[in-house]
């Protein structure tokens, strides 16, 4: 037993550290395609819109029917042509059995093939059904993008929440720290009673200050837990920025060009189109083949109980009450309809770009500022130190400092969310975040 301790030892270290391993970005993405349940509903969806590729195809397809039915009549029916020879002849003529032409109850089978000819609307149809399928494939791809974005948000969210947290404790600590120092120096009298109620508040702020960013955490674990089932405890390791487009005309372009929501409104425009002409070519005839193989005990004049008939039959409906031109009129405001949503959509791209743009813009010189804003934090907490080794400097300035530095850092890492969010914006904006 002894010598399988320290394999059991080994693998409950390799067992912790494999649960303990960071989360990337990538896979809490995955994670969220997996459980998120818009995102089922949403396939779902594209599943009904391919089906009607199936369902266009049976317009131009053959058909196999099979049919069988049992009758009982009321009487049965036969014909004695006997009967129907003149008694003086009767001598010379050989008696035959009654031809039965209505059985009292018989079976009759068949079996039939179908094949349309000619039907105006089926082509039309089949190729709308294709643009259908295609249009709710790029409608999925949007809410998939969209709900990416929101799992990059909740994991943002989630980062800055534990290093919020992490500041509020720490400036408690020195808050605490202070609070002591202030109470020595009263009570030795090189301070007055003040400074120990500046030092209570300094330290119910801080309190109050954690107990705000525990609530935070709280929820920003919510939500990511929420997005991705994910445990809420998950470590996150920030991932690499974004590239994005190098101008806003070129962020437009790419916009209006691959845009998944633009793409699905001019598919539906097209598919509304050929479903117009479809209903106007209903105004033609259709034509379809038929070949049956049929089997009947009611074989009347013939001994043959299996036959077989092949039919073509054209029918066309020259007038059908008004249906046609009144169908016509809701497929033409349904035609107007997707073309409307189509430059709808269009004009909130470029709008939603826009916007996008602005804000990277803003949230880009925010980082670089704040860049700046730690390197002068860091400065300042090292010239701290060094003026505690002097003399010069207590060690309470040297806590502030660092404290200063470390809300830099925070403040940092709040920037670059912002910058990182951003960037997701305006990709989904133009349509390239996937």
């Amino acid at each position: 037993m002894s010598k399988l301790a320290p394999v059991a030892l080994i693998l409950s270290i390799a067992a912790s550290d494999a649960v303990a391993a960071p989360v990337t970005l990538e896979e809490a993405i995955q994670s969220a395609e997996q459980h998120n349940l818009d995102l089922r509903l949403t396939h779902e969806q594209t599943v009904q819109a391919e089906s009607l590729r199936g369902q266009a195809w049976s317009l131009l397809s053959p058909k196999l029917v099979g049919n069988a039915d049992y009758t009982i009549n009321q009487n049965e029916i036969a014909l004695d042509t006997s009967a129907m020879i003149p008694p003086e002849f009767q001598d010379f003529v050989e008696p035959t059995d009654p031809i039965v032409v209505q059985p009292k109850h018989y079976w009759t089978a068949s079996a039939t093939v179908q094949q349309p000819l000619f039907n105006g609307q089926a082509v039309p149809l089949l190729i709308g059904s294709y643009k259908l399928a295609k249009a709710a494939g790029h409608e999925e791809s949007a809410i998939r993008s969209q709900i990416h974005a929101g799992v990059a948000k909740s994991y943002y969210g989630l980062y800055a929440a534990r290093e919020a947290l992490k500041l509020a404790e720490s400036a408690k600590t020195t808050a605490e720290n202070q609070r002591g120092l202030a109470e020595r120096q009263v009570d030795a009298g090189t301070d007055p009673k003040r400074a120990i109620l500046q030092a209570e508040l300094t330290v119910s702020r801080s309190a109050r200050d954690v107990h705000t960013a525990q609530e935070q955490l709280v929820s920003a674990e919510e939500a990511f837990h929420r997005l991705t089932q994910l445990p809420r405890d998950t470590e996150l390791v920030l991932p690499e920025p974004l590239q994005v487009p190098e101008s806003l005309e070129q962020a437009i372009d790419s916009a209006l060009r691959g845009r998944d929501e633009i793409k699905a409104a001019d598919l539906r425009v097209k598919a509304a189109r050929l479903q117009s002409r479809a209903n106007w070519m209903t105004w033609l005839p259709s034509v379809d083949g038929r070949f049956s193989y049929v089997y009947s005990e009611n074989t009347g004049f013939s001994d043959d109980k299996t036959f077989w008939q092949a039919v073509i039959q054209g029918q066309w409906v020259l007038w059908d009450g008004g249906y046609r031109i009144a169908k016509q009129r809701e497929i033409g405001s349904q035609l107007y309809q997707t073309r409307m949503l189509s430059e709808q959509r269009r004009l909130s791209a470029e709008s939603d770009v826009r916007t996008a743009w602005e804000r990277f813009e803003r949230a880009k010189l925010a980082y670089e500022a704040v860049g700046r804003e730690q390197e002068l934090a860091d400065e300042y907490s090292r010239l701290a130190k060094l003026g505690f080794e002097a003399g010069t400097v207590t060690w309470m300035e040297v806590e502030q400092a660092e404290l200063g530095a470390k809300a830099a850092k925070l403040n940092g890492v709040l920037e670059r969310m912002n910058r990182d969010i951003a960037a997701i914006d305006l990709l989904v904006a133009t349509g390239e975040y996937r």
